[in-house]
């Protein structure tokens, strides 16, 4: 199923549900390799200086080599690019490729959705659905590099290990305006109540808050979490964990305001998490998944 809705900005957001939903195994990824990764780091360091905003983001990402792509979710084609370029493709609005993103949709023991409040440099007190980021090469946990992706972000996220969840499937994607990508939405339910997770988490942002106030300048503030030993390396990205009621009303209503309610404090909601719920509460109530 396909449709459209505008965002808060007013932009075109076009949403897919998938029939039935997918396993790793039902996707084939090919990859366009990198000959030579410095060279291209340096290249398009030179090419896009003017639009670097985060320099200290560098990484190879996955992208599709060309704009509004059509996509066969059971084969893809995609391009290794660097997060040099994509924060060109945000900034200034440049054509040519489409970043390609992912989105979990996580269940919880105790039949809760999770969210988080943003820090970070990227949508700072706005509210997103957790775990996401940035598809990349890397086939650490999945010879399927979307899966794979999904799980590097859950363990940096959430702390929480690949074991520690069902399976993940993709049920969806969508168009994200603002960000120039597209996104593939995935659901996964971990064995842990929201309480277990939300501490995971806060044990962790304690330790970049408490670097920041010792006067550790933020890279370095960030980086105390992994000194630590802990897993959730990026817990800093959100400065706190909320748990959304898994319950269709409540989930139409986020939807329909683009907002969340935390504390007694709304939280404008990212257009990416609102099309995530929007897919998922659509094949939950379909009984797809």
């Amino acid at each position: 199923m396909e449709l459209t809705r505008k965002t808060a900005e007013g932009l075109e957001q076009r949403i897919f549900t998938y029939n039935s939903s997918m396993n790793e195994n039902d996707m084939i990824v090919n990859i366009y390799p990198v000959d030579n990764i410095e060279a291209l780091f340096e290249e398009d360091n030179r090419r896009f200086s003017e639009h670097i905003q985060i320099p200290h983001w560098r990484e190879l990402v996955l992208a599709f080599p060309y704009d509004d792509p059509f996509v066969d979710p059971t084969g893809l084609e995609l391009d290794t690019v660097t997060s040099y370029h994509v924060q060109a493709i945000r900034k200034a609005n440049l054509k040519g490729i489409t970043p390609v993103t992912i989105l979990g949709i996580l269940n919880t023991s105790d039949n809760k959705l999770v969210y988080g409040i943003r820090g970070g440099q990227v949508g700072a007190g706005q509210a997103n659905a957790v775990p996401g980021g940035h598809v990349t090469p890397s086939i650490k946990y999945s010879t399927n590099p979307i899966f794979s992706s999904f799980y590097d972000e859950l363990i940096c996220e959430t702390g929480l290990m690949p074991n520690e969840v069902s399976k993940a499937v993709l049920i969806g994607h969508q168009t994200d305006p603002k960000h120039k990508s597209l996104c593939f939405v995935m659901d996964a339910t971990t064995p842990h109540e929201s309480g277990e997770l939300y501490e995971i988490h806060r044990k962790a942002f304690e330790v970049y808050t408490q670097a920041l106030k010792s006067g550790k300048p933020e890279l370095e503030a960030r980086k105390a979490i992994a000194d630590a030993g802990l897993p959730n390396i990026d817990a800093w990205e959100n400065r706190e964990l909320v748990f959304l009621q898994n319950e269709s009303d409540y989930i139409q209503k986020i939807i329909e305001l683009g907002e969340i309610e935390h504390k007694g404090h709304r939280y404008q909601t990212f257009d990416n998490s609102i099309g995530a719920l929007i897919i998922y509460k659509t094949l939950r109530e379909q009984g797809t998944i």
